[in-house]
């Protein structure tokens, strides 16, 4: 049965018990408990009836009013969505908190301070799971519901009123209010901001393993890491490369990256920036390990690097050899391709680069280093062999700082500030709460005002 038919049964119930009431006036039966049941469902079947004429209009007055105010079922869902993003990053964070390792023990005094938020961040998200659910039911069956609870209503001698009067209140009250619930938490709270939290809502976030590998599947020694959305190239997070490993000063080997977009990387060393393959990265291209997202990253275009020495191309790296401070290399070049070497001005460098043009020679600064750089260029397209031998002393280190896809200490440190907690408590739990509580209240004094609690028991004799 759909919607209509069950508003002609309320109709038709209601005409029912109007003619039982004219019925039970007529009836010649001197007993007052019969006789008083006349007026009452007299009055029961015009109630009845003006319901089931005029629910649907009665909607469309509470979506009128309802706008007036600033509300909207596009309103709450946008809201509600914002509210459950934020929420899911911050539990994201947690766990990710929560699964990384802790050889210097700084996270574990984290994780204690961070517990009880955990708490509030889960009982949140069930709060408004709940709420999520009861606007679900409302916006989609809430006026069956209602119809339902009409043709309920209008069952003869009260057989069903309370039941119709409680389905009529709660779809109503419910339909209206749940629409303003957005516009009433945020009267009395503004949503309160953690450092980072907008971008994990919008990317997500996972805590990674990564490695960077040279053409020949060498570790880079050093270096910065950067991660780019690939949509749209905004620059998301810079990581220190030690070893081959990426690192961040907060979280060590460990680093956040995001889980929901494709990235893509990008490697920079000696002034030089390198695009990683994979290129983009997908969340699908990382594997995962006791819980973790491990990605190896390789530069097709790096021949040998080394604190000191740095030798690129653009073009194909066919082979290499690396034999104490010699380097024998075999790459593919087209015409106007060329090989690079830079090295740090401690380092003294002699490149044989047969049947390339060069070198031709300049500096370079990056990181408090200074160096100089050579580059040989082919005039045709081929095979080309080179031979670079180096001598390096007193090599010094880069001044490298990353900046961490979501700083675990920053949002840390913000969970001391009591007035954000305060912000939080109210904005995502207490006033939530107690709306549902009063939209709950309003429908028990909507269902009493139609009827919703019997006054005259069933009583014939």
């Amino acid at each position: 049965m759909g919607q209509v038919d069950f508003l002609i049964l309320a109709y038709r119930l209601a005409l029912l018990t109007f003619y039982l009431g004219v019925l039970v006036y007529a009836l010649p039966i001197p007993y007052s408990g019969l006789k008083r049941w006349a007026p009452v469902l007299i009055a029961d079947s015009i109630i009845s009836a003006i319901l089931a004429l005029s629910l649907y209009y009665i909607f469309d007055y509470l979506d009128e009013l309802v706008q007036l105010i600033g509300g909207s079922w596009t309103f709450f869902y946008t809201w509600m969505g914002s509210v459950i993003s934020v929420l899911t990053a911050l539990k994201s964070i947690v766990i990710a908190l929560y699964m990384a390792p802790d050889p210097l023990g700084i996270i574990s005094g984290l994780k204690s301070i961070i517990a009880p938020f955990d708490k509030l961040v889960t009982s949140a998200l069930y709060l408004q799971a709940f709420i999520f659910g009861i606007a679900y039911l409302v916006k989609e069956y809430g006026k069956l519901l209602a119809v339902i609870g009409v043709a309920l209503y209008a069952v003869p001698f009260r057989i069903a009123r309370n039941s119709g009067a409680w389905l009529i209140a709660f779809s109503l009250v419910f339909h209206g209010g749940l629409q303003a619930l957005p516009v009433f938490v945020s009267t009395l709270q503004p949503q309160p901001s953690f450092p980072g939290i907008g971008q994990v809502t919008e990317n997500g976030v996972a805590l990674a393993n990564l490695t960077v590998h040279s053409a020949d599947n060498k570790s880079l020694v050093t270096g910065l890491l950067h991660i780019y959305n690939y949509e749209t190239g905004e620059e998301l997070a810079t990581y220190i490369v030690d070893n081959g490993t990426v690192q961040s000063e907060s979280m060590g080997a460990f680093v956040t990256v995001p889980s929901k977009i494709d990235v893509y990387y990008v490697y920079e060393f000696m002034a030089v920036r390198f695009y990683m393959m994979p290129y983009p990265v997908s969340p699908g291209d990382y594997d995962a390990e006791n819980g973790a997202w491990v990605l190896t990253l390789k530069s097709p275009h790096i021949v040998y690097s080394s604190l000191g020495i740095l030798t690129y191309t653009n073009g194909e790296v066919i082979d290499d050899i690396i034999e104490n401070n010699t380097v024998h290399a075999t790459v593919g070049l087209g015409e106007g391709g060329y090989i690079e070497v830079r090295e740090q001005d401690t380092c003294i460098t002699l490149v044989n680069a047969p049947g390339l043009e060069g070198p031709y020679q300049g500096s370079w600064s990056w990181m408090g280093l200074e160096g100089y750089s050579k580059k040989f260029i082919a005039q045709s397209a081929g095979v080309y062999n080179i031979t670079l031998t180096f001598q390096c002393q007193s090599l010094r280190k880069p001044s490298l700082d990353s900046n961490d896809y979501v700083s675990f200490l920053a949002i840390m440190s913000s969970f001391m500030d009591l007035n954000l907690i305060e912000a939080f408590l109210l904005y995502y739990f207490t006033i939530p709460s107690l709306y549902i509580l009063m939209l709950a209240s309003t429908a028990y004094g909507v269902a009493r005002l139609i009827g919703g609690r019997e006054r005259f028991p069933i009583r014939i004799i």
